[in-house]
């Protein structure tokens, strides 16, 4: 019964972090990087000013647009470049651990139609999560 609770919240963090990725695409201002080397978080993965890129060795035969920040920036360390990222990565990594709690839901119990139940219940946890997370934002809205 717990991990309900936890897929609901879950499903909240999702939609809340799907909301401020939303506002970071909207007004590109806000997209704040983590480690600023000009005004716009979306160069945060990228020398500063532009640069032409240069092969290395761990990009194995991908080719950025522009020479990396630093090894990584633009591929497997890119949530911690600008916000934007970092909102997708937290929202990844919500929806992951949800779908691994509800695989754990149901362990011990073979039967299959307690299977298919464990799936529908859970599903409608992470529902909520994402509706309780709707209506918060719109609260925040008209504060705002």
């Amino acid at each position: 019964m717990t991990y309900l609770i936890y897929i609901t919240f879950l499903a909240f963090i999702f939609r809340f972090f799907r909301e401020l990725e939303d506002e970071t695409v909207r007004k590109p201002e806000r997209n704040w990087a983590f480690k600023p080397n000009s005004e716009q978080g979306w160069t945060a993965k990228w020398q500063y000013p532009l640069q032409e890129y240069q092969p290395r060795w761990y990009h194995f035969g991908l080719k950025p647009k522009h020479k990396e920040r630093f090894p990584f920036s633009s591929t497997l360390l890119v949530p911690f470049t600008d916000a934007e990222h970092f909102y997708q990565f937290v929202q990844t990594i919500s929806l992951l651990i949800s779908v691994a709690l509800v695989g754990m839901g149901g362990y011990g119990i073979t039967i299959l139609g307690y299977y298919i139940a464990s799936w529908i219940v859970s599903l409608g946890a992470f529902s909520l999560g994402l509706m309780v997370a709707q209506v918060v934002k719109e609260k925040i809205k008209t504060i705002n």
